[in-house]
């Protein structure tokens, strides 16, 4: 599973620990409070689109703890490695309700693109060093759950907003586009993975 690209289990789990400065039992063991949380769904207004199972919903406001992403695309993972490095040092681990990336821009305009690896917890977790608490505006957006590698979410983007969208009667709006992890690499293997990715609408 996440052993993938480094030569045995052994190798992974030194690389996994310079990372996020447990190793990958004891950051599983952290997680089971978590575990049991339920991920609030958001309110289903109506099916558009059966071939690519797109919903429009109208989703709450977040509170989300973020660390933002700089540098190229190719090097978003390591962003996310310094988010849970951040909240394992900072005492949080098994806090975290669930994870959520926040795009700002389109990956594919080059150097105007802004990231953001977030956590979502319960209320009055304060945050520190280079992660900052930052409130995501709710209200309408188009709805598809990836279900696979997170290397095939760039694609499934692009397919919303460069496919769907077109045609799908909606005007795209200035707010975030969000990916809502309902699962993570720790609990499930690269095919079982689920993300619903939101991109807002009119």
């Amino acid at each position: 599973m996440m052993e993938a690209g480094y030569e045995n289990a052994l190798s992974f789990a030194r690389a996994f620990r310079g990372f996020v400065a447990v190793s990958p039992t004891q950051f599983r063991a952290t997680h089971r409070a978590a575990a049991d949380f339920t991920l609030p769904s958001p309110v289903v207004v109506t099916r558009k689109d059966a071939a690519m199972n797109v919903e429009i919903v109208e989703q709450a406001p977040i509170r989300a703890h973020l660390l933002e992403h700089k540098g190229p695309v190719a090097s978003i993972p390591e962003t996310w490695a310094g988010l849970w490095r951040w909240h394992m040092q900072a005492g949080l681990a098994g806090r975290a309700l669930y994870p959520i990336g926040v795009s700002y821009d389109d990956p594919e305009a080059g150097c105007g693109f802004r990231y953001c690896a977030g956590l979502v917890f319960p209320d009055g977790v304060a945050a520190s060093g280079e992660v900052t608490i930052a409130d995501i505006v709710g209200g309408r957006y188009a709805s598809y759950r990836h279900v696979g590698p997170y290397s095939g979410i760039s694609a499934a983007f692009q397919k919303l907003y460069g496919e769907w969208l077109p045609t799908s009667g909606h005007e795209p709006d200035d707010r975030p586009a969000l990916e809502i992890y309902r699962n993570t690499p720790y609990d499930a293997p690269p095919e079982g993975l689920i993300t619903d990715l939101l991109i807002p609408v009119k």
